[in-house]
C-alpha cells in the first residue's frame, strides 16, 4: 500500500481521509496553520510544510479548499502532488506538463495583425476578459472560420462576437432558467437573469439548451472550425466536454480554445483543467497544446497555423495597448 500525506487538516481533509484510507497508508496530515502542528487530526500527526522533505517516499494529496495557494507552495518547493477535488476524485498535478508547454506570444501576434473592433462586453462576473474575447476573434481570423461551437454561453458575449464573423454558430449551454444561472446573476452580480442576452436576434446561431455532459453531439451535422469550451470547469467536466468535442472537429484544421486554463491572466495554471485537457487529447497532439499569453485561455492549434504564431514571450518585452471606448446602458 502506497504512503500518502494529506495537505489540509480540515473538513475536506476528513472526507479525503475516509475515502482514501482504504487504498493509502495515511502517514501524516500537513497544514500551513502553525496552531495545528504537532497535534493529531483523524488520529494522524499534523506536520508543517517544511517537514515534507523528510517524507519523499509518500504521495502528497491536497485536501483543502485553498488548493490553489497550496499548489503554488508545492510548485515552489518542487513537489509533485495530486488534488482531492469536490467530486472526491484525485486529480494529478499538471506541473510536468506545464513546465514543457509552449506559450503563444499573443502580444507580438496582435502587434503584427490588423486592428479589431469588439462590441457588446458587460464585464459581469462569470464572463471572460477583453483579451480572451480578442483571442477568440483572432483564432476565427486565423482559421478563416465559417463555423463556431461554444459550450457554456453565459451572457452570450463571445458567441455574439463569433456570429459577426462566422456563417453559422452553435451553442450548447444550460437553459436560461436553470437554477444555478439564475442564482449566479442574482447573488453574485445583483442582476436580473441576462443569460444569452447578447445573442438575441442573431439568426445564424443555433441554441441547444442542454447539459453538455449528456448532449448528443451527433445532432450537429457540421464540421466545426473553432470551438470555445467554457462550461463545467471541474476535472470531469472539462474532460467530458473535450472528449465530446473531438467528435466534431478536424485535427488538421480545427482550433479548440479552453477557458479557465489559468486563474487570472498570470500563468497561474489551473491543474484540474490542464490535466483534463491532456487526458482527453490523443498523445500525438499534445505538442500542439499552447497557453495563450496574457489571457485565461489554452488552445489546441494545428501545425498548419503555427508559422503564423510567435511563441516564447521575451522577458525584456511587454505589450502596450491603446483603447478607445464607447459605453451605453442596455435594459433587459
Amino acid at each position: 500500500m502506497r504512503k500518502a500525506i494529506l495537505f489540509g487538516a480540515s473538513k475536506q481533509g476528513e472526507h479525503a481521509y475516509d475515502r482514501l484510507k482504504s487504498c493509502y497508508k495515511i502517514i501524516a496530515f500537513c497544514d500551513s496553520d502553525k496552531t495545528k502542528w504537532g497535534k493529531k487530526f483523524c488520529g494522524v500527526q499534523v506536520i508543517s510544510p517544511k517537514e515534507l522533505i523528510r517524507y519523499n517516499e509518500a504521495d502528497i494529496i491536497i485536501t483543502s479548499s485553498y488548493y490553489r495557494e497550496i499548489q503554488s507552495l508545492l510548485d515552489l518547493m518542487g513537489f509533485d502532488y495530486s488534488v482531492f477535488n469536490y467530486n472526491y476524485d484525485l486529480v494529478p498535478s499538471s506541473k510536468k506538463l506545464t513546465d514543457k508547454m509552449k506559450i503563444v506570444d499573443f502580444g507580438k501576434y496582435l502587434s503584427n495583425s490588423a486592428k479589431s473592433k469588439i462590441e457588446g462586453l458587460s464585464f459581469l462576473t462569470g464572463g471572460s476578459s477583453l483579451l480572451d474575447y480578442i483571442c477568440i476573434f483572432k483564432m476565427l481570423e486565423l482559421t478563416e472560420a465559417k463555423t463556431y461551437l461554444e459550450i457554456g454561453t453565459w451572457t452570450g458575449e463571445s458567441l455574439a462576437i463569433a456570429s459577426e464573423y462566422c456563417e453559422k454558430c452553435y451553442s450548447i449551454s444550460l437553459p436560461d432558467d436553470d437554477e444555478s444561472i439564475v442564482r449566479h446573476f442574482d447573488e453574485i452580480n445583483n442582476k436580473d437573469n441576462f443569460s444569452r442576452f447578447f445573442t438575441r436576434n442573431k439568426s445564424n446561431i443555433e441554441h441547444y439548451c442542454s447539459d453538455s455532459r449528456i448532449f448528443d453531439f451527433a445532432v450537429i451535422n457540421d464540421s466545426i472550425d473553432v470551438v470555445f469550451i467554457d462550461g463545467d470547469h471541474s476535472f470531469e467536466g472539462v474532460k467530458t466536454d473535450t472528449a465530446n468535442i473531438l467528435k466534431v472537429i478536424d485535427f488538421n484544421r480545427s482550433i479548440i480554445i479552453w477557458h479557465d486554463f489559468t486563474v487570472g491572466a498570470r500563468k497561474h495554471y489551473r491543474h484540474d483543467t490542464i490535466r483534463a485537457v491532456y487526458d482527453s487529447m490523443p498523445d500525438e497532439y499534445h505538442e500542439n497544446i499552447f497557453y495563450i499569453d496574457m489571457t485565461m485561455c489554452g488552445a489546441y492549434i494545428p501545425s498548419k497555423y503555427l508559422s503564423s504564431l510567435p511563441t516564447a514571450p521575451k522577458r525584456n518585452e511587454i505589450t502596450s495597448f491603446t483603447f478607445e471606448y464607447d459605453c451605453k446602458i442596455l435594459k433587459k
